[in-house]
């Protein structure tokens, strides 16, 4: 679920210290600190889709520990599944997305054997064991992992 400052902004990872941006800028190529529609592009063109598990909760503030469980309403991913089956990579930006996941669509993963499913260190600033080169160096070498079939 996005933090209040995406909410508020109507942009993903629009938190100045999420390194999210940071991190798709090393993986696609493009300069960091560019304009968010020329980020998104960019992240399009290398045919990344980004989309929160969840469509709605309730939570005080913006840590992902606050989200009341029984306000979580997930997006749809069977339908979306459904719809795009070439989807071959699902990374999940920190454990507590991968966490939502699964409680929710446990039962869809073995179904998508042709899946695989990539945790990747959080891009929040509430992770701070890494730095931003360290967490870049780390979603690239995971999904060029699974791009590569290693």
């Amino acid at each position: 679920m996005p933090g209040q400052a995406s909410l508020n902004a109507g942009q993903y990872y629009a938190h100045p210290r999420n390194t999210f941006w940071f991190v798709m800028s090393r993986f696609c190529d493009f300069e960091d600190g560019i304009r968010y529609q020329d980020a998104v592009k960019a992240v399009i063109d290398k045919r990344i889709c980004v989309w929160d598990v969840l469509l709605d909760c309730d939570r005080k503030g913006s840590l992902d520990s606050n989200i009341q469980r029984k306000t979580e309403l997930p997006n749809d991913f069977a339908t979306f599944f459904d719809k795009y089956p070439s989807i071959r990579v699902v990374g999940f930006n920190g454990m507590a997305a991968r966490k939502i996941f699964t409680r929710h669509f446990g039962s869809l993963i073995p179904k998508l054997s042709h899946v695989s499913w990539v945790d990747l260190p959080s891009t929040s600033p509430a992770h701070a064991a890494l730095n931003k080169q360290e967490k870049a160096k780390l979603w690239i070498e995971r999904l060029e992992a699974v791009e590569l079939g290693e």
